[in-house]
């Protein structure tokens, strides 16, 4: 088990709820450079697009099963790999 391996970050939060492999290039770019290369448009757009959709789903998911402090979220055992 990779111990830095942040679960909750937003790219495996996609890969659990939504089964999406996100593209991480632009995540390390300067973007204090303008303009900003179309890539990093679309890396901010679609960074945005899922987060709203991970919540609503986070959201629902939490209603349905009434989560509380002690319950926990299963993670598919191959992100701890």
């Amino acid at each position: 088990v990779n111990k830095h391996v942040n679960l909750m970050s937003l790219e495996n939060l996609a890969k659990i709820f939504l089964n999406l492999e996100m593209d991480k290039y632009f995540q390390v770019a300067d973007w204090r450079v303008r303009p900003l290369m179309s890539g990093m448009l679309e890396y901010a757009r679609n960074d945005s697009h899922y987060l709203l959709a991970l919540y609503f789903m986070l959201i629902k998911l939490m209603a349905r099963d009434s989560f509380n402090s002690q319950d926990e979220i299963k993670l598919p055992l191959t992100l701890l790999k």
